[in-house]
């Protein structure tokens, strides 16, 4: 009982520092949802990224410029 208190303890610390942290990253309040890129969009780039295809955005390590 001891050791699972103990585990518990931790977790807790743990979730209060980042509570407090994202406090600071954050004032006002987290941003607001999908607020970045969309999810269609971020799935696309990971299919490509497990299959090893290179996107527009790759094009310069492409490209030997010696």
């Amino acid at each position: 009982m001891a050791a699972a208190r103990r585990a518990f303890g931790r977790f807790d610390a743990g979730l209060n520092v980042a509570s407090l942290h994202k406090g600071k990253l954050y004032p006002d309040g987290p941003p607001a949802r999908g607020a970045g890129a969309d999810r269609a969009t971020m799935v696309a780039a990971a299919r490509r990224r497990a299959r090893g295809e290179r996107g527009a955005h790759d094009i310069g390590s492409v490209i030997d410029t010696s």
